[in-house]
């Protein structure tokens, strides 16, 4: 019986291996992105950075990125609070004028969890570590 214990915590601790990196720094810093370095792929879609900040001291990261797929490309916007693993989805559009606009509802930036496995988990991971 004791065996079969330690095999389920196992099996139900593996998900929890995957977390996501908290780095902070003492003022706001901000990072551009290449637009050519693909960070995450989901299907047909690649995501790159254009650019992201975090806050001065705390695990929060603002990130901007394109996700080019066969339809065109179009600028994805998410903010992610790396020590909570959430993260809000503030737009997407093909032009920067977009974003905003793309915003209908306090629905839609609402705090989400961050799903390990999902594109948007990955993205994070990459915010968060930089």
């Amino acid at each position: 019986m004791r065996a079969a214990t330690l095999l389920l915590l196992m099996v139900a601790g593996a998900g929890a291996a995957e977390t996501l990196p908290v780095k902070t720094y003492p003022r706001i810093t901000s990072f551009a992105g290449d637009r050519t370095t693909v960070i995450a792929v989901d299907g047909p879609a690649q995501f790159t950075l254009i650019s992201a900040h975090k806050e001065a001291g705390r695990p929060w990261a603002d990130a901007l990125f394109e996700r080019r797929d066969n339809a065109g490309r179009m600028l994805v916007a998410r903010a992610y609070d790396c020590a909570a693993a959430t993260f809000r989805w503030m737009g997407e559009a093909e032009r920067f004028r977009g974003l905003s606009l793309s915003i209908t509802s306090m629905d839609q930036i609402r705090d989400r969890p961050l799903l390990p496995g999902t594109v948007e988990f990955r993205l994070a991971r990459y915010v968060c570590a930089l």
